[in-house]
């Protein structure tokens, strides 16, 4: 198991993607609500909906987690360990999760005398391609959040100062630390 190197983002993967559970959801409120006319009993129609969202549907976000991707920097690479669910069965609406480090699922020497922008859309299009793999296509990385703060991050000096061989300080106080 790696755990070795300060982690500077985690990625969440999801069973699927926010718009294959949106239009599950929609499906079954079709399905259920489609069995009561709405004109001619619109309580027993508003009670059936009522119903559907406060006990069936659930938010995607954090609801349809199924594991994280932990990336880091070990020398010159950037890596991914990824973190999964041990349930035998990933079935969407899962309830109890207990996560397990499954192993490094990604490692590419990162690209020399590049601009930070460049470095971005490196490790962007490396997470990307990750995803299109067999063992991942049928999940989802979250990378909206990555996206957003990943444009204003100097890569140049965060991949400097995380370089654990040339600051072991860091290693330290980030495994010194217990918050």
């Amino acid at each position: 198991m790696s755990m070795t190197e300060p982690i500077f983002f985690e990625i969440p993967v999801y069973l699927r993607s926010f718009a294959a559970h949106t239009s599950d959801m929609q499906t079954q409120e079709a399905e259920i609500t489609q069995a009561t006319d709405r004109d001619l009993y619109p309580e027993t129609f508003q009670a059936i909906y009522n119903n559907f969202h406060s006990e069936i549907w659930y938010p995607w976000k954090y609801n349809e987690i199924v594991g994280y991707l932990n990336l880091y920097i070990l020398g010159s690479q950037f890596r991914a360990d990824i973190w999964l669910i041990t349930n035998r069965r990933i079935n969407k609406g899962i309830i109890k999760k207990k996560f397990k480090y499954v192993g490094k699922t990604l490692e590419k020497p990162l690209p020399r005398c590049k601009s930070s922008e460049q470095i971005f859309s490196f490790i962007l299009e490396e997470l990307m391609t990750l995803n299109k793999k067999k063992e991942y296509k049928s999940f989802a990385f979250d990378l909206k959040t990555f996206k957003v703060v990943g444009i204003y991050i100097n890569w140049i000096e965060l991949i400097d100062k995380l370089n654990s061989y040339k600051y072991p300080e860091l290693r330290r106080a980030y495994f010194e630390d217990e918050n």
